[in-house]
């Protein structure tokens, strides 16, 4: 199935998706990029990851449906650049991958509530934190063993707010990509 060209605060998206997760970005007031830079890995895959969060120095990849040479991908982007990174399905819902084994453990994950969405009380940031990272913000570094982050959504709380404003506003131009 081919993505529809989508356009949202004057930016051209490849998917409908990709606006639709700016839009929720937008609404928890995370600061992003949209496919800034490119990487070529060693094994000489290309990759241009769809944003960069600069605040948490994330990156999030939007897929509907994530196959293996996807998962590669992630993988090499997670080893080489040793930056965070969330893949972003539809509906809201997330894996945030902190560390090579998050990914390799992937496929054998029943659920993404490993993963929540953290406003540090400190800043007021909210950034990503998946199943065996750290619990400290990514935008400060308060630590939560002070009390200053609180878990507040998991991936499964995202379908609220998804459905709430996610998909509205949003309008597709009619290309094919």
């Amino acid at each position: 199935m081919k993505s529809i060209v989508t356009e949202y605060r004057g930016i051209r998206f490849r998917s409908k998706l990709e606006a639709q997760w700016a839009k929720l970005l937008d609404h928890f007031q995370i600061k992003w990029d949209y496919e800034p830079d490119g990487f070529e890995f060693r094994d000489g895959t290309m990759y241009l990851p769809d944003f960069w969060l600069p605040e948490s120095e994330t990156f999030l990849e939007v897929k509907g449906i994530m196959d293996e040479r996807d998962m590669h991908k992630v993988r090499m982007l997670l080893h080489e650049s040793g930056k965070p990174v969330v893949i972003g399905y539809s509906m809201g819902q997330f894996r945030a991958c902190d560390h090579w084994n998050s990914v390799s453990d992937f496929y054998e994950l029943t659920g993404m509530d490993s993963s929540v969405l953290m406003q540090c009380r400190e800043c007021g940031k909210w950034s990503f934190v998946g199943l065996g990272g750290s619990w400290e913000c990514r935008c400060c570094g308060a630590y939560d063993g002070d009390g200053h982050i609180m878990q507040t959504l998991s991936s499964s709380d995202m379908f609220n707010y998804w459905n709430a404003f996610a998909r509205i506003d949003v309008r597709a131009r009619g290309e094919q990509a």
